[in-house]
């Protein structure tokens, strides 16, 4: 099995401009707002309190005529589809997390926020932490028992702050043509 890292294809396509403070604002607030700013690392999840939000999408700089990405990420462990991905992507994702919808220009898109977490194999892993502060991760692996048939995930052992996925996924991306993502077997860049 080949677990994959999930990224956005470089700077080839817009970017989603939705700020996390618009997430607090919607968040009830029996949510502490430190929650939602975290919802990637405490595993949050939103729908039972989720409205749809309208959001953007934004060129980034020295690519005014960026197209838009079929599919992205989104704070590092969150996905953006278009309706189209959607289509596609949501029968896969949607048993390792929520898709939570939000509005572009009157199109429909969705966030996938993964509840799912895989176990990094610690003996085959490590962090790379300096003077006792988190800097990243300096080697990646996962405990392979733990993440069989987990389509997508995330770990704790980077703070969360990247999905993974097996083979499936990339499959059905390449299968139907969606833009905007590459999957690479580096497990520790967060590039």
């Amino acid at each position: 099995m080949t677990i994959y890292s999930i990224k956005n294809d470089g700077y080839e396509y817009q970017e989603l401009c939705l700020p996390i403070t618009a997430l607090m604002d919607a968040a009830p607030d029996s949510v502490p707002s430190r929650d939602v700013m975290k919802f990637h690392a405490r595993n949050l999840a939103m729908r039972s309190w989720w409205k749809p939000l309208n959001v953007n999408f934004a060129p980034v700089q020295d690519k005014p005529d960026a197209p838009l990405p079929d599919v992205c990420v989104w704070r590092g462990s969150t996905l953006v589809l278009s309706e189209k991905a959607y289509q596609v992507l949501s029968s896969i994702l949607e048993p390792f997390g929520e898709l939570l919808p939000v509005t572009q220009n009157s199109e429909n898109y969705y966030l996938f926020n993964c509840l799912t977490l895989g176990l990094a194999d610690e003996l085959n892993s490590e962090q790379d932490i300096q003077s006792g502060v988190y800097m990243g991760v300096k080697r990646l692996a996962f405990n392979t028992v733990d993440v069989e048939g987990k389509s997508v995930f995330k770990t704790k052992f980077n703070r969360c702050m990247s999905l993974f996925c097996d083979d499936a996924l990339p499959t059905l991306v390449e299968e139907h043509h969606l833009k905007g993502l590459i999957f690479s077997t580096d497990l520790a860049s967060e590039f």
